[in-house]
């Protein structure tokens, strides 16, 4: 089961507590670990040193763990946009299929066959986005749209005005259809995750090493430094993912064409 299937199935909170609470839980144990195997005094006579090491160390992951969010949440947000458009220039072929003629057969055919390319992506590729892959109902819907235009020849100067642009709209369609497909297979490489899981455990080690007396205080530190880096992760993996899990894009203006046609 790929990455995408399993953040399909898994509730948001479930999965978000999950990530939170193993990530605090390694970390207090690693603490209890280093606080029984080192006094507490020996530690403490090092503390310059490891704070200034573990302010750079800090920072660096800091740094790399906030441009990656960023970077993710643009790609998302950069989704989100594109399946707008899409269904905007669904609505827009629609739309200047009438201006073929009210009358004309083959430009109800062409409406006919963008509803049920619309029908096709709420009701079937939008659950086969969630696993990355592409719906076999909304490609052959899509190729019935180009069918319906290969087979229409307009007559009139008006026909021929709003033909010529939908041919135009109709390549705009495909660009952003190729896009979402490429958008529900997209993520970040391994190395990436190898590097903030990583870099989050060894930012997280660095306060191990801090000589503090009180172990309860030692401990909430600890625990409020993990929690923060391990829901940090879980938004990336909810983000990296903009069709499936609980951060998942939803057809709402596919569903809206269908409503306003």
């Amino acid at each position: 089961m790929g990455i995408e299937m399993w953040l399909a199935r898994v509730s948001a909170w479930k999965l978000g507590t999950t990530i939170v609470v193993i990530g605090i839980t390694l970390s207090l144990a690693g603490l209890n670990i280093v606080r029984r195997a080192v006094p507490h005094t020996t530690l403490k006579q090092h503390n310059d040193v490891v704070g200034f090491v573990y302010a750079v160390v800090g920072v660096v992951y800091a740094v790399v763990l906030a441009f990656t969010i960023v970077v993710c949440w643009e790609q998302y947000d950069g989704a989100e946009r594109n399946v707008e458009q899409e269904a905007s220039v669904v609505g827009d072929l629609y739309r200047d299929a009438r201006g073929f003629g009210e009358s004309d057969r083959d430009a109800n055919v062409i409406q006919a066959a963008l509803v049920r390319y619309v029908q096709a992506v709420v009701w079937d590729e939008w659950a086969t986005l969630a696993r990355g892959e592409e719906s076999e109902w909304a490609k052959t819907q899509y190729e019935q749209i180009w069918r319906a235009y290969y087979d229409y020849h307009p007559t009139t100067a008006q026909q021929l005005s709003f033909f010529d642009e939908s041919l135009r709209k109709l390549n705009e369609l495909g660009d952003h259809r190729r896009t979402r497909l490429l958008d529900s297979r997209s993520a970040l490489p391994a190395a990436l995750w190898t590097l903030l899981i990583a870099g989050g455990a060894i930012t997280i080690a660095f306060t191990y090493l801090y000589g503090m007396e009180s172990s309860w205080m030692h401990t909430l530190m600890v625990a409020s430094l993990s929690g923060l880096i391990a829901f940090c992760l879980f938004l990336l993996l909810s983000l990296d993912y903009p069709f499936s899990g609980s951060a998942a894009l939803q057809p709402y203006a596919f569903q809206q064409f269908i409503v306003d046609k």
